[in-house]
């Protein structure tokens, strides 16, 4: 058999082994153990101040989806004339109404927002025509259609 060499540095191996030596690879160990930073949570202060950043980005996130959702009613109420139901199935689950372009393009507007909320963007420009309020389905049923 073919004696091989450490990759590192360079001292032969016994027979049929390749790779790294033994010393090679505990120093590489010891070296990436070094490099780990140390744990954020060493004392229940810190534990308590761990829960206490979780609960309030948890009271972020669910003021930010109640402003979300305010925006998207009042979006919804202004489209539907205050109705909240489909204009072509009449269904009135608020759940599953949601805004369509009427010419189409509404991929390509999503785009153009740049991350914006779409909600947003219609409240922002005073809720300007052409979009009407339709449920998933329709809404669905209207993209296969014009495909």
């Amino acid at each position: 058999m073919v004696s091989g060499y450490c990759w590192v540095c360079e001292r032969s191996l016994p027979p049929s082994k390749w790779g790294v030596c033994s010393d090679c690879r505990s120093e590489a160990r010891a070296a990436s153990k070094r490099k780990r930073p140390k744990p954020l949570i060493r004392t229940p202060g810190d534990m308590r101040a761990y829960r206490e950043g979780i609960e309030y980005r948890r009271q972020q996130v669910a003021g930010f989806s109640r402003w979300s959702f305010l925006l998207r009613l009042r979006a919804l109420d202004h489209y539907s004339c205050g109705a909240f139901n489909c204009v072509w199935c009449g269904i009135a689950d608020i759940d599953v109404l949601c805004l369509d372009h009427i010419d189409g393009g509404g991929a390509e507007h999503r785009l153009g927002l740049g991350g914006q909320s779409i909600w947003k963007w219609l409240a922002d420009n005073s809720y300007p025509s052409g979009f009407q309020v339709l449920c998933r389905n329709c809404n669905q049923k209207k993209y296969l259609v014009q495909r």
